[in-house]
């Protein structure tokens, strides 16, 4: 899944690559690598996107390291939130 982010420091946006799993059957077989290019292929074709993120859990050192493999960079931001432990993630009807 690909979700969006204005930068208005960029005055583009980016895109960020959401929720990857790859079965543990089918990694290290280049799984992750297809998808990345796919995306980054179809990011480069447009004029207002001005690149693309993902998370990553800070002790998944696996997946960091096949991130830094395959070109992308580690930034310095810090990611902060605030959920709502016990809330329902569904509306009732």
């Amino acid at each position: 899944m690909v979700t969006y982010e204005w930068s208005d420091w960029r005055c583009a946006s980016f895109w960020w690559i959401q929720s990857v799993y790859v079965k543990p059957g089918f990694r290290k077989q280049g799984v992750f690598r297809r998808l990345y290019e796919f995306v980054k292929e179809k990011a480069s074709k447009e004029a207002n996107i001005c690149g693309f993120r993902l998370y990553a859990e800070k002790d998944n050192a696996a997946a960091q390291d096949t991130y830094r493999r395959i070109g992308m960079n580690r930034i310095p931001y810090v990611l902060y939130e605030e959920s709502f432990q016990g809330r329902k993630s569904h509306v009732e009807l």
